[in-house]
């Protein structure tokens, strides 16, 4: 059998840990029975990886709205039509109200980090509100342009 100590340096360890625990919920002092008191519950720390996700996550909303927007700009230079130029203006709105948005989620969600809120951070009516808008512009500008 390999040993990793050798039998000489397993004598000196001590029989009982150093630090031994403690689990009783009463100690003795001075011939008296104290209860041991709980540990105080302190605040959380915040990890500067959650303030990170939070511009991350700004990020993101930011670089799908300056894409949209640089699609409906090209949309509303390049063409002469009137209902191309209508469509780019919804997909302008719809950029602008995805930046606003993204704003608007990224402070609330910083001054809920820096007050340690213990509530959800989770957003689910504006996502879905952002696609669906996309969604039926996209479909309503190929209902209008398939001739029936």
């Amino acid at each position: 059998m390999l040993k990793i100590f050798s039998n000489k340096a397993l004598k000196l360890l001590p029989n009982q840990p150093v630090r031994s625990k403690n689990y009783n919920k009463t100690i003795t002092l001075n011939g008296k029975s104290i209860k041991k008191p709980n540990k105080i519950p302190s605040t959380a720390k915040v990890e500067p990886k959650v303030y990170l996700a939070n511009e991350r996550t700004f990020i993101s909303y930011l670089n799908v709205s300056v894409l949209l927007l640089t699609l409906a700009l090209t949309m509303y230079n390049t063409s002469s039509d009137n209902l191309t130029r209508w469509f780019s203006g919804v997909y302008i709105a719809i950029s602008l109200a995805i930046i606003i948005y993204s704003y608007i989620i990224y402070n609330k969600r910083l001054e809920m980090i820096n007050n340690k809120s213990s509530s959800h951070f989770d957003q689910l009516a504006g996502p879905l509100f952002i696609c669906a808008s996309l969604f039926l512009s996209i479909i309503y500008n190929f209902y209008i342009r398939i001739p029936f």
